[in-house]
């Protein structure tokens, strides 16, 4: 056995003889290149069973329908719509499958990070141990997981690096750079680009000019020297913050199609003028509660109690790689720290620092608060802490070496070790959910399309519940308008998808009622009535997606809010003329598992394609597969009677009622319909004399 004793001094050993070898290679470049491998490790390892959630879908939707540049630019109308530049730009570049968005949120990111240090090492030369903590604690903020839902933030990574891009440049510039004038240009045109793009780092513009100030400071004016260039500095990128909120609240709302749909509007003010003291605190609130949970909160949610699982191997790898990145980052930025300590000097004092950090904090949320949004609100919150990371990192950063001790270089790099090691197991396990999120998602589409090839035009599709987290209802109606509308750009959609018990049952009567279906989303519409409702349920674990049938009424194990469903199934609205599934956006057809035979042999039944629904059934038999649940039997039991094999209905009927409790209603009911449409014979007769007495149905 080998003994603590023989096991330290190896590893010290070890990573002595490692440390003039990183020592070597420390520098910029190579931190460069360290943070994007932390970063892909940390988000990306399992890139290719990362798919699409959220408002992902709205991008593929536009992109795959044949939406004109007009019509992206109306549907972002009501709140960006320079937003829909992007998706012009560069849908046909990378397309609907998930990949090539993954690859450009990363290095938009990773880029952002790079121009945001190489601007901070400007003014700091020496702190690179500093610099170098929050370029890979920000890489990975545990706080934020928008890595994973990357198409609908493409706006927010690419309005992050034109920011950090545009600061950098215009110090550069100050600095003076030979191209200085080209630069100030591409400074001030980013400016505005990422401002209208998305605003959320439009309130951090009004930290420029004290970035410009210290710039100035940096090349030996005096203050009011430094103060008189930073104001003649300053007015062009004035022009542009002004153009921007003329334009945001202003002209944006007199060609918005409808201003009362318009979203992100502007509350702060008009709260203030009618309750100053209460709006006040209420803000205040916002801003404090913010501020703890981006700069500590956010930290403890690698170990927060529900994420703690010591028997997931899952959760155990996750810690061990980030700590051995960890371990290598903290040795890389030691050995950095030692090769630059005395390169440069210091132009900005550690208070100074600091009050940047909580003004860059401060403006970074700004946006999100004045129209009464914050962080910790709703499932998506995370997005109101792109800006306010800017500031929040640091100062965690700056915090901790103040409360360890400003000499104690080796307890901060292993408390900032510690963080890194958290922040990139959570994100990790992270990954691993969206992955997982992502193949029940595939499985409903893919089942859904096996038993429903094509739809009635006006159809939609009503579930009594989402089938799956990290989508609400209509994103999923976009996903079945992928799968099943015709690519003719027409903003009057043919079909939807909806959540019943949340937008189309009576509440007061807990039914559902004919009545007229109307949807207005953005610049798009659907409308239909009650007649076109396919009733579909679906939960993992129970068995295979079901459409809605009265053959299966009085199923077992089915909730209240999935049996309210059978009053509406409407026949007629699954037709046979198969539009191809993009597999680009849902992926390769799984394996033709049970659920695949199921589908296709319940399609057929609809049909009354007997033959095929016993082709399915032997296909399936040769391939030992069979149900989990009882009433998917119900199509194979129904054909083999109609064929007039009753030994293997009533064989099969048994089967089922053994497999699931309570199946006797369901199937004693389903054996009095089958016989009242079959001819009679004395093998009906025996077989039905079988099911009465073991199943013991009511004469």
């Amino acid at each position: 056995m080998i003994g603590r004793k023989s096991v330290f001094p190896a590893m010290n050993k070890m990573l002595r003889n490692m440390n003039p070898w990183i020592e070597e290679l420390a520098g910029f470049k190579t931190y460069a290149v360290l943070l994007l491998l932390v970063m892909a490790i940390a988000y990306k390892y399992q890139v290719w069973r990362l798919g699409i959630y959220y408002d992902d879908w709205e991008g593929v939707l536009l992109y795959k329908l044949g939406y004109t540049p007009v019509q992206i630019w109306n549907y972002f109308l009501i709140d960006r719509p320079f937003s829909s530049g992007l998706h012009i730009l560069l849908n046909p570049i990378l397309g609907a499958a998930p990949i090539g968005w993954h690859v450009l949120a990363l290095l938009l990111n990773w880029g952002a990070i790079i121009f945001l240090l190489k601007t901070i090492l400007h003014f700091l030369p020496t702190r690179t141990l500093e610099a170098g903590w929050i370029g890979l604690l920000l890489g990975v903020y545990p706080g934020m997981q928008r890595q994973f839902v990357v198409h609908t933030s493409a706006p927010h990574y690419t309005s992050m690096f034109l920011f950090a891009l545009s600061i950098y440049l215009m110090v550069r510039a100050i600095d003076g750079h030979r191209h200085r004038n080209i630069l100030l240009i591409l400074s001030v045109l980013f400016a505005a680009a990422q401002m209208l793009f998305i605003e959320y780092f439009t309130g951090l513009e009004l930290i420029r000019p004290l970035i410009i100030f210290l710039a100035y400071k940096k090349t030996g004016k005096t203050n009011a020297q430094a103060l008189k260039s930073s104001l003649l500095m300053y007015i062009p990128f004035a022009v542009v913050f002004g153009g921007f909120l003329y334009y945001k609240l202003e002209f944006l709302p007199m060609i918005q199609l409808d201003r009362k749909g318009a979203k992100h509007q502007i509350e702060l003010f008009d709260a203030l003028r009618q309750n100053p003291v209460g709006t006040s605190l209420q803000y205040a609130q916002l801003v404090i509660q913010d501020a703890l949970h981006a700069t500590f909160y956010a930290w403890t949610l690698p170990i927060a109690l529900p994420e703690i699982n010591l028997q997931s191997k899952s959760f155990i790898a996750s810690w061990i790689v980030g700590a051995i990145i960890a371990a290598i980052s903290l040795m890389f930025i030691a050995g950095w720290q030692k090769k630059t300590r005395t390169e440069g000097q210091d132009v900005i004092q550690t208070r100074v620092v600091v009050l940047l950090a909580i003004v860059a904090f401060l403006l970074g949320g700004l946006p999100a608060w004045i129209i009464d949004r914050q962080a910790l609100q709703g499932i998506w919150g995370d997005r109101f802490l792109f800006g306010q990371i800017f500031g929040a990192v640091p100062l965690t950063v700056l915090g901790i070496i103040w409360l360890t001790g400003q000499d104690r270089r080796k307890v901060q790099n292993l408390v900032f070790a510690i963080l890194l090691t958290g922040a990139i197991s959570l994100q990790m396990r992270t990954a691993n959910k969206y992955a997982l999120t992502w193949d029940l998602e595939r499985s409903y589409f893919w089942q859904l399309k096996w038993r429903v090839p094509s739809l009635k035009e006006n159809a939609f599709i009503l579930s009594p519940y989402t089938p799956f987290e990290k989508n609400s209802a209509y994103q999923i109606a976009y996903a079945i308008n992928i799968m099943y509308a015709p690519v003719n750009g027409r903003e009057q959609l043919p079909v939807w998808w909806f959540d019943g018990p949340s937008g189309i049952i009576d509440q007061k009567l807990k039914q559902y009622v004919q009545r007229p279906i109307r949807v207005n989303f953005r610049s798009l519409t659907f409308k239909s009535d009650m007649t076109h409702a396919l009733p579909v349920i679906h939960r993992e674990g129970r068995g295979c997606l079901q459409v809605l049938d009265p053959i299966y009424e009085g199923e077992p194990l089915l909730n209240e809010q999935e049996r309210l469903l059978f009053p509406v199934t409407n026949a007629g609205l699954v037709t046979t003329g198969e539009r191809p599934m993009p597999t680009d956006v849902f992926g390769p057809e799984p394996p033709h598992d049970w659920c695949y035979y199921f589908q296709r042999a319940d399609l057929a039944r609809e049909f009354k394609q007997w033959d095929e629904v016993i082709r399915l059934w032997e296909e399936a038999g040769q391939k030992n597969l069979q149900a989990g649940y009882g009433p998917e039997y119900l199509p194979f039991i129904e054909a083999f009677a109609e064929l007039g094999d009753w030994d293997s209905a009533g064989q099969l009927t048994l089967r089922s009622n053994d497999m699931t409790q309570n199946m006797a209603p369901l199937l004693c009911r389903n054996w009095e319909r089958i016989a009242q449409n079959t001819a009679d014979s004395p093998e009906k007769r025996t077989a039905q004399e079988l099911i009465r007495s073991t199943i013991v149905c009511q004469p």
